[in-house]
């Protein structure tokens, strides 16, 4: 069995493009970063209670199993962080699924996570 890594992420840059665009509807320019968390605290609640994963290759379906599997033998410490990587990598939709397999607390801190994660990615590319 191939074993999860955890690395620097890579983004997927039409769901960062999207979700982007959702907190600039929600933002003005004289907000400062506290309430811009808040606004994006909002956007990807939603996005994760709509987690519904659009028509996907067969490929991608056989990789959620697995994905699960390994990261269900992850180490406590490491499983959100394998599941923030699959959020900002592939789609919130895959990390979601996975997370509701898990448990409770996986979502609440997928939630948590993504959201201090997606905040510094926008700061970082100047999209708020």
């Amino acid at each position: 069995m191939a074993e999860f890594k955890i690395e620097e992420p890579k983004f997927n840059p039409q769901q960062l493009e999207e979700i982007s665009q959702k907190v600039q509807e929600h933002i003005e320019k004289a907000i400062e970063v506290p309430q811009k968390r808040e606004v994006l605290k909002e956007v990807l609640k939603e996005k994760i209670k709509t987690a519904n994963p659009p028509a996907v290759v067969v490929q991608q379906q056989e990789e959620t199993p697995v994905k699960f599997s390994q990261i269900r033998n992850l180490p406590e410490e490491q499983k959100v962080d394998a599941l923030v990587k699959i959020a900002i990598q592939d789609s919130i939709a895959d990390a979601v699924k996975i997370a509701q397999k898990l448990g409770p607390y996986y979502i609440d801190a997928l939630h948590d996570t993504l959201v201090d994660e997606f905040l510094n990615i926008l700061i970082q590319q100047k999209k708020i």
